[in-house]
């Protein structure tokens, strides 16, 4: 693949509805990086050394810029599969405690917080299901 076609692959990835706030600004970040690259081996040999170094910095700067984004989407995700975890734990504890407390099985208007915690422990990805 061409440093054109990264390119742009990169800046649709960054305009993407589908993908988190992150994930687009790490891919647009990514973007800017290779855009730095590519203008680094435009740079004929006549340029001005000076102007070289201050490409070299700026494209060091964006990388770190990246590498951070990057960890941040991994720690946001790792995150929320503790908490989708942690509300299935909690589901099923009180779907427990309500068999115990109601034998007989009566049927009671769920609370809300079930529904709630239902959802977050099983997220719906309503682009997938609208596609399907």
């Amino acid at each position: 693949m061409d440093i054109q076609n990264a390119l742009w692959k990169l800046h649709a990835l960054g305009d993407c509805s589908v993908l988190d706030q992150g994930s687009r600004e790490a891919a647009k970040l990514a973007a800017e990086v290779l855009n730095t690259v590519r203008n680094l081996i435009d740079m004929g040999s006549g340029e001005d050394l000076a102007a070289v170094s201050t490409e070299v910095r700026n494209l060091a700067d964006q990388a770190a810029l990246v590498e951070d984004k990057a960890m941040q989407i991994d720690t946001l995700a790792q995150d929320n599969a503790r908490r989708a975890q942690l509300l299935t734990e909690l589901l099923t504890h009180a779907e427990k405690q309500d068999s115990e407390l109601n034998p007989a099985g009566v049927d009671f208007d769920e609370p809300a917080l079930y529904g709630l915690a239902r959802e977050w422990a099983n997220p719906v990805d309503h682009a997938t299901a609208t596609a399907a």
